[in-house]
């Protein structure tokens, strides 16, 4: 009987777990720019390269978008700069496709 229960009480294979939800939540405040939700994971503890299933880091999405406090405080804390999406782009690459200002003028970081 216990080993019935624990087979519907178990996360089925790929299911969310709350790891990939905290992730996801993380990932989320790097692409929406929110400094301070971004700092409360990081000194949550959370894995600051962690990516989604296309590779995309809180880095790739945050230079992405412009948001370059984050991007800086990103980069101030250890991020990997040139980690790659699984499409071989890095933050730089995202950022200039994106037409970011921040590429332009490279001395503001």
């Amino acid at each position: 009987m216990l080993m019935h229960i624990n087979q519907y009480t178990a996360t089925p294979p790929g299911a969310p777990t709350k790891a990939n939800d905290q992730n996801a939540v993380f990932l989320r405040a790097a692409r929406a720019g929110n400094i301070d939700q971004v700092l409360e994971f990081l000194r949550g503890g959370i894995d600051i390269n962690t990516s989604n299933s296309n590779g995309l880091n809180a880095l790739h999405l945050a230079s992405k978008e412009g948001h370059n406090e984050v991007v800086r405080e990103l980069l101030r804390r250890g991020a990997t700069v040139d980690a790659s999406t699984k499409k071989g782009n890095t933050a730089l690459h995202i950022a200039a496709l994106a037409g970011q200002d921040i590429v332009r003028n490279s001395e503001n970081c």
